[in-house]
C-alpha cells in the first residue's frame, strides 16, 4: 500500500480492525505519509535491571513536506507490539500541544522465514559469477535486494499520528510553506523486548543487535522507505543520550561528544551520527565497559585518499585480557573483507563491545 501510493497510505476502515482510533470513514479521507526528518534528538534513559529503555524521541519536520505529499498525518517506525512484551506511548506532542495517535498492529502472517536458508546460501557459493563494480556477486546482489524487500513489507510504518489542525489551511500560505519546521515528540518506553535488536542480558547489559532494521526496535523513527522496488535506507542527523546507572557504560555508533555525570545519578552518554551514514547504524551497546586502549588499531584504507579507520573495544575486567588476541584477528578479518570486496571500509570508525 505504502508503494503503490508513493509512500502515502491512506486511513481506512481495515486500519482501523488493526487498532487505529486516529481517522473516521465517516469523516473526510485522513492521508498518513512517511514524513522526511531533518534532524531526530533522543534522550533516553536504559535501565538493563529492569529490562526498560524509555524517555522521548524529537523529531524535527518540514511542514511543507507534508503539505506537498497532500498529508494530514504521518506514520512513523516504531517496536512491533506483537514482537514485545511492552512498547508504551504515553504522549504524542506536536510544539508542546498533544496530538492524536495510534499504533497498528502488524498485518497477520507477514514475517517470519525469509527465504534465505543454508541451502540457499550453498547454492549462492555454488552461483558465484565474476565480482562487478561494487565487488559483490550478481547473484548475492540479488538475494539481498529480495530479502531485504520481504523485510520491508514486513515492518511497515506503524505509529500514526494525526496533524489535521496542524496542517489546516497550510496548502494556500506559501509563506508557512518555506518557513514552517516542527517538532514531534513521542515519550515511550520499551521493557522486555523480544525477538527485536533490542536484547539485554544478566549483569547489566542492554545492546542493540544484528537486525534488518535495528533503529525502529529502540526509537519511533523513519527507518527507510521503499523506492522504486528497492529498500533505502535513511540518511538524517541523529542526535542520542543515553543516561545509564552507576558503574555502566554506553557505547554508540557515530562521535562520541560528551561523558558527564547525569541529573539523578549516573552517567549521560552522548553521541551524533556520522555525516553520510545510514541512521540505522546507529547501534548502543551499554554494560560494565572499560576500553582496552593497548588493543585499539587503525585499519589502512587501500586508497590513500580515504582516511584510515579507528577501532577502539571494549569489554568488561574478565574479558580484558583476551581482547588482544581477538583484535589481531579482528584487523586480519576486516583487511581481507575489504580487499575482496574490493571497496573500502563504509565508516570512519568502529567501536567493537564485547559481550557474554
Amino acid at each position: 500500500l505504502m508503494e503503490a501510493n508513493g509512500g502515502v497510505a491512506p486511513m481506512v476502515e481495515g486500519d482501523r480492525a488493526q487498532g487505529a482510533e486516529v481517522a473516521s470513514t465517516a469523516g473526510p479521507l485522513k492521508v498518513f505519509a512517511l514524513p522526511r526528518v531533518r534532524h531526530q534528538v533522543v534522550r533516553l534513559r536504559v535501565d538493563p535491571s529492569s529490562s526498560t529503555v524509555c524517555g522521548r524521541a524529537d523529531l524535527f519536520l518540514s511542514l511543507a513536506d507534508l503539505a506537498e505529499q497532500g498529508a494530514t498525518g504521518l506514520r512513523l517506525h516504531c517496536p512491533e507490539t506483537q514482537h514485545q512484551r511492552g512498547f508504551s506511548v504515553e504522549a504524542v506532542t506536536v510544539n508542546g500541544k498533544s496530538a492524536p495517535h495510534s499504533c497498528l498492529a502488524p498485518r497477520a502472517g507477514v514475517g517470519g522465514d525469509y527465504g534465505v536458508s543454508s541451502s540457499t546460501l550453498a547454492g549462492a557459493d555454488r552461483k558465484k559469477e565474476s565480482v562487478h563494480s561494487k565487488g559483490l556477486t550478481r547473484f548475492a546482489d540479488d538475494l539481498w535486494h529480495r530479502y531485504y524487500k520481504k523485510l520491508a513489507e514486513s515492518t511497515e510504518p506503524n505509529l500514526l499520528v494525526d496533524l489535521s489542525d496542524l496542517l489546516k489551511g497550510l496548502r494556500n500560505n506559501s509563506k508557512a510553506k518555506e518557513e514552517g519546521v516542527f517538532c514531534l515528540t513521542v515519550e515511550y518506553t520499551v521493557s522486555e523486548p523480544q525477538g527485536q535488536a533490542l536484547r539485554f542480558h544478566g549483569a547489566g547489559y542492554c545492546f542493540v543487535g544484528s537486525h534488518f532494521m535495528p533503529l525502529r526496535s529502540w526509537v519511533p523513527c523513519v527507518e527507510g522507505r521503499m523506492i522504486d522496488g528497492q529498500w533505502e535506507s535513511s540518511e538524517y542527523p541523529l542526535s542520542l543520550e543515553l543516561r545509564v546507572p552507576p558503574g555502566l557504560r554506553a557505547v554508540a555508533g557515530g562521535r562520541r561528544l560528551s561523558e558527564d555525570a547525569a541529573e539523578g545519578g549516573g552517567t549521560s552518554h552522548k553521541f551524533v551520527s556520522d555525516p553520510g551514514c545510514p541512521t540505522s547504524s546507529m547501534f548502543f551497546a551499554v554494560g560494565p565497559f572499560e576500553e582496552v586502549e593497548s588493543a585499539g588499531f587503525e585499519m589502512q584504507q587501500a586508497d590513500p585518499k580515504r582516511p584510515s579507520v579507528g577501532v577502539r573495544l571494549f569489554a568488561d575486567g574478565s574479558r580484558a585480557a583476551g581482547v588482544g588476541a581477538m583484535a589481531t584477528f579482528l584487523k586480519g578479518a576486516m583487511e581481507d573483507i575489504v580487499d575482496y570486496l574490493e571497496c573500502p571500509f563504509p565508516f570512519p570508525h568502529l567501536s567493537v563491545c564485547f559481550l557474554p
